[in-house]
């Protein structure tokens, strides 16, 4: 019976050991995720990344670093990279600052180094370098973030006629919507003056007609009918201000041509008021 209880409990044991394994692999997973993110971030990034040692040694090379300077990984790892990639003029103070920089911590930021690659072509990089800790040699190391900026002047001029383009397109199409803006507001004064004539015309026939009932002594008899008409007058005129007001917003608030095409139909609709 103790033996039976006992292997109850190993057994218990081991299941919450299972259990406990398990959550401890899913919390891991975010964490995997993120790691695989990151060095697909590091290997495709438009971006150079590369290490070295005190002795200038490289120890890490990202595939933009192939791209750029035309060396493999396999090529340029164990390598000196002054002696590999910095130009002639460069040499003697790249090594100085890789020493400076894992010895006393010292970042550069922002720093213009003008570099030589496999294929003897120049090349202006952008760079940010500061010291990183190697676990494995227990010692720091130089990392280096680099971008090309070799065409900049060309990319800057490039992009320039894109914005200017750009700013024209926006111009004209500025232009056009405040013309069509134009147009709706134009349109929609010329329904409300067409209505406010009607409704205008109908209040004096109403005048008219009550006072042709007055000289006919038979006013009881048409008084209610006088008051029926002269509210609907009152509460036209009242629907035309009203639609008009939120028209008016709308065209003023209106953004881009579909949005005030698209207002016409209510202001055509406002012709209709007072014709009953």
């Amino acid at each position: 019976m103790d033996d039976a209880i006992k292997t109850r409990e190993e057994l218990l044991k081991e299941l919450w050991e299972l259990r406990k394994w398990k959550d401890e692999q899913q919390a891991a997973l975010p964490k995997h995720r993120e790691d695989l993110i990151r060095l697909t971030l590091i290997e495709t990034a438009p971006i150079t990344m590369w290490a070295c040692d005190r002795d200038c040694r490289i120890v890490c090379w990202n595939q933009q670093a192939e791209v750029v300077y035309g060396f493999t990984a396999k090529e340029a790892i164990g390598q000196n990279f002054v002696q590999l990639f910095v130009d002639d003029c460069e040499r003697d103070q790249a090594e100085k600052d890789c020493h400076v920089i894992i010895d006393s911590g010292r970042e550069f930021r922002n720093f213009l180094a003008y570099d030589v690659t496999k294929a003897g072509e120049k090349r202006t990089m952008l760079t940010n370098c500061f010291r990183v800790w190697d676990e494995e040699s227990k010692a720091y190391l130089q990392a280096e973030l680099g971008l090309e900026i070799s065409d900049l002047d060309t990319s800057d001029k490039k992009h320039r006629n894109i914005r200017e383009l750009g700013s024209a397109l926006i111009a004209e199409r500025g232009k056009t919507e405040e013309i069509k803006r134009a147009e709706m507001s134009n349109l929609l004064e010329h329904n409300r003056c067409k209505v406010d004539g009607r409704l205008s015309q109908k209040k004096c026939d109403l005048e008219e007609w009550e006072r042709k009932i007055q000289r006919m002594g038979n006013v009881n008899a048409s008084e209610q009918s006088i008051v029926v008409v002269r509210e609907k007058l009152a509460d036209d005129q009242q629907y035309l201000l009203r639609k008009c007001r939120d028209l008016r917003e709308l065209i003023n608030t209106a953004t881009g041509m579909e949005q005030l095409e698209s207002i016409r139909p209510k202001i055509d609709a406002i012709s209709i008021i007072g014709e009953e």
